[in-house]
């Protein structure tokens, strides 16, 4: 799995351990396969390494075996909860580039101006058409239903099935 915080991803790997000992699989000899690493981001065939020492060392091996997997290995499902913001605070939480960037790659895909958590929508809806995923599973607020919100809801169901959803 691909995980951008760090203590969710401390958090998953003391887990995996943990379950690892209780079931006796101590002679587990495998990377536990999470990532720390920004989801959205493509992965690449070569990542030059950002730094070569210390923390930063094992932070740049972490990026270049996430791109890795995300170049080479199809990703089966995709489970989240993609972070919250209204879209009249994304330009002054985001900054101008960033926002501009955003919307522009998603200039055909998404109309008007939806809040963050379209965008992951948007991304895990393609990325589930186009068969590089099985399942998508993401968490949203009841703000998701309303005004240019609702258009990513009204393309997945267009073309596939929303399995469960419940009011706050």
């Amino acid at each position: 799995g691909f995980e951008l915080m760090m203590a969710p991803y401390a958090i998953a790997h003391l887990k995996l351990d943990m379950t690892l000992q209780e079931t006796s699989a101590n002679d587990f000899n495998q990377r536990l396969g999470v990532y720390l690493t920004n989801t959205l981001e493509e992965g690449i065939a070569e990542q030059t390494d950002l730094f070569s020492f210390g923390l930063a060392e094992v932070v740049s091996q972490e990026a270049h075996e996430a791109a890795k997997i995300k170049h080479e290995r199809p990703i089966m499902v995709i489970v989240g909860n993609p972070p919250f913001l209204g879209s009249r605070k994304m330009r002054p939480e985001l900054g101008d580039k960033y926002c501009a960037d955003l919307r522009k790659i998603y200039e055909k895909r998404l109309d008007g101006y939806p809040d963050l958590v379209c965008y992951w929508f948007e991304k895990s809806r393609k990325a589930l058409i186009n068969g590089k995923v099985a399942r998508v599973g993401l968490l949203a607020t009841q703000a998701i239903r309303g005004g240019t919100n609702r258009d990513i809801l009204e393309k997945i169901t267009k073309q596939g099935r929303i399995f469960m959803t419940w009011s706050d």
